[in-house]
């Protein structure tokens, strides 16, 4: 008979059993295969993480994991057989990666899956706080709900984070120029010298611009700089083409670190020019993830790059976890070449349940018009709003031939440069809304030879606010479906219209430097919202005399250019009461 072997730290198990029939020939049978693919997990907490996976036939369970390859903290063993198997691991550190094998074995003999990478979640300290920048108008009518934060200046806001950070700042950048450019550099030296670690990794092959920023970050003490050729990466195909930072991942206190992915580049034309999209974390675990990729991208995890460990390309393998969860939303990230993320993201496609929105810079890849067919082929909604088809090999001819697709670029000035796939968003509510978004084209060179991370976040909340900004970009580009959103599908209490005029707390609340502020409305009317400090002085006009619908709303405040203090919110909405309430900004 198979033995429970110990762990080798203090640790238990659940096991949840499913077949518990089985004969003696079953034991002396050889071990079956997992027939389940990773990955494994489908539950994450800060001390624990369960897996569940597939055996062609019924056997006992086994796990052998580890902090290293090695898997050094044994194996563990459990007489069950059963054809599915679910264990979950406790008494694991917070936001650590782990590397593991699930198998199944039965007699003398087990079958092991390939290794694969997982975390536990962030500590209980951490916020968990996601918040989604558009640096252009959005389309209310079509709010859940909370509105979407429009015409948010991405530069002042990244600026902001890193004259913020207390330990280390980790940093990519496919372009960086102008004014905008040189905000950010300024606020890596006065980072630096305030005694923060600042690490950047810039693409190799940059105008003059990007090059002078390059070489006065490199005379600081405080920063290291590589480009995408440092090491043996020289002459290789593909882009650096990664926006992302991770702010104090090293701090002690959880709140602290961030996570901000973006399809922007830090130039007045990205600002100023092109339609973008930022969301950020507040999760350690998940910035483990991308920190991961940092390293390996860097060459090693302390301060000082290695060129003889510096991988970049299809010099990469996959050294992150996969998923991750923040409260209930289910996370999954991808790195390019090596995670071959469009095979991913072809997958979540054609799982939608009522269809899919495209604002889209560009795509020139059959798979992703095929799966997009086959969707609207069901009777699926496929719209879009796609910004350069002159773009060689592109698709936009064959995709608007069949779905409601249209050309952005011959109605706008500004470029549509969004790299985001927004799954079920029509009736929100279903629990099936999917956001795929960061740096990531629906090309070859996208999937193949660039540096790159896609982001895909299960959460109907956040699709829908992405769905505002679409909304609007597909009304300028000609489309005249009605995108309205009149009713949904989740909670009857919450989408009731209340009785009285209703001001919420902000959250987070004390904040630095942005925060929301939610309010209801039991009718339609014009809404004044206004901050003021504690000598009653007006410092922002929020909302200024703007119609509202009856129900929730949710606002952005970004509170940059304010002190640290006390500050009064108040609302004011013609037929209704004044509210008001207090915040605390600490910076």
């Amino acid at each position: 008979m198979f033995s429970c072997k110990p762990l080798p730290f203090s640790a238990s198990l659940l096991l949840l059993f499913t077949l518990t029939a089985f004969s003696p020939v079953q034991l002396l049978a050889d071990a079956p295969p997992v027939t389940s693919a990773p990955p494994y997990e489908t539950a994450a907490t800060d001390s624990s993480i369960t897996l569940s996976w597939e055996s062609g036939s019924p056997a006992n369970s086994v796990v052998r994991y580890g902090r290293t390859p090695d898997l050094e903290k044994g194996v563990v063993s459990i007489e069950n057989q059963l054809s599915t198997h679910n264990v979950t691991l406790d008494g694991l550190s917070p936001a650590q990666i782990y590397r593991l094998k699930v198998g199944n074995a039965s007699g003398s003999d087990t079958t092991w899956s390939d290794p694969v990478i997982v975390s536990t979640g962030s500590p209980v300290a951490a916020t968990g706080e996601i918040n989604t920048y558009f640096n252009g108008s959005v389309f209310s009518d079509a709010a859940w709900r909370s509105e979407a934060t429009a015409d948010f200046d991405f530069g002042s806001h990244y600026a902001s984070r890193i004259r913020n950070a207390q330990q280390s700042v980790d940093i990519t950048f496919y372009n960086i120029s102008g004014n905008t450019g040189s905000d950010i550099e300024r606020a890596l030296i006065g980072a630096a010298r305030s005694g923060v670690q600042v690490r950047v990794i810039m693409h190799h092959n940059l105008g003059n611009p990007a090059n002078q920023i390059r070489q006065t970050l490199r005379l600081e003490n405080n920063i290291e700089v590589i480009q995408s050729e440092f090491g043996d990466n020289r002459g290789r195909d593909g882009l650096m083409h990664n926006k992302f930072a991770i702010i104090d991942y090293d701090s002690d206190d959880p709140s602290d670190t961030w996570l901000i992915i973006s399809s922007w580049n830090s130039t007045d034309t990205g600002s100023e020019e092109q339609y973008q999209n930022m969301i950020e974390f507040q999760d350690p675990a998940l910035a483990g993830g991308y920190r991961a990729e940092f390293n390996q991208m860097w060459g090693s995890d302390g301060f000082e790059p290695d060129a003889g460990n510096a991988h970049f390309s299809q010099n990469k393998e996959v050294v992150n976890p996969t998923r991750f969860w923040i409260d209930d939303i289910e996370i999954d990230i991808f790195f390019s070449p090596q995670a071959n993320t469009q095979s991913e993201i072809i997958s979540r496609l054609g799982s939608a349940e009522q269809g899919v929105a495209l604002p889209k810079y560009l795509i020139t890849q059959w798979p992703y018009l095929d799966v997009l067919r086959s969707l609207d082929n069901d009777g699926k909604t496929v719209r879009g709003a796609i910004g350069d088809i002159t773009y060689n090999s592109s698709l936009f001819n064959q995709l608007s031939g069949f779905a409601d697709v249209h050309d952005h670029g011959a109605a706008s000035d500004i470029l549509l440069h969004h790299k985001t796939a927004i799954i079920d968003p029509y009736e929100p509510g279903s629990g099936s809304g999917q956001v795929i978004t960061g740096s990531m084209n629906w090309s070859r060179n996208g999937n193949e030879n660039s540096d790159e991370n896609t982001i895909i976040i299960r959460d109907d909340h956040i699709a829908n606010l992405y769905y505002q900004e679409f909304a609007a970009r597909y009304y300028e580009a000609g489309g005249t479906a009605d995108l309205t959103i009149t009713s949904a599908t989740g909670d009857p209490e919450e989408n009731a219209v209340p009785e009285v005029l209703t001001l919420n707390q902000n959250y987070p609340n004390p904040f630095n430097p942005t925060t929301r502020i939610s309010f209801e409305l039991p009718e339609a009317g014009r809404v004044t919202l206004q901050v003021y400090d504690v000598t009653g002085r007006l410092v922002s006009s929020i909302l200024d005399g703007i119609d509202k619908s009856a129900g929730h709303h949710e606002v952005s405040f970004d509170a940059e250019g304010l002190s640290s203090g006390l500050y009064l919110y108040r609302i004011s909405v013609d037929g209704h009461p004044a509210a008001a309430k207090t915040m605390m900004l600490v910076k």
